[in-house]
């Protein structure tokens, strides 16, 4: 696993695609990632760090690109609302 987590990091690598279920999706980070498919139901900060994983800027990637499946919209407005009320206090 370590080794195509490695591999996957180098944005020069030939491997581009990974299918991971949990274990990417908080505390990893590749700013090169640029697409986030969706098929799972997260919440709160697990959401928030899931969709940062695409959200860096990097070279000449100015986003990405978060394709939702199961509609985590309404999810992800509370999550983001939540995170930004408490004004960087918490």
């Amino acid at each position: 696993m370590e080794s195509i987590k490695a591999r996957f990091k180098d944005p020069d690598d030939a491997l581009k695609l990974v299918i991971v279920r949990d274990m990417w999706l908080t505390g990893f980070d590749n700013p090169a990632l640029h697409t986030l498919y969706v098929d799972k139901v997260m919440s709160g900060h697990n959401l928030i760090q899931a969709v940062n994983r695409v959200a860096t800027v990097f070279r000449d990637k100015p986003s990405g690109l978060i394709v939702d499946y199961i509609g985590i919209g309404d999810r992800l407005r509370d999550a983001t609302k939540k995170y930004t009320s408490a004004g960087g206090q918490g």
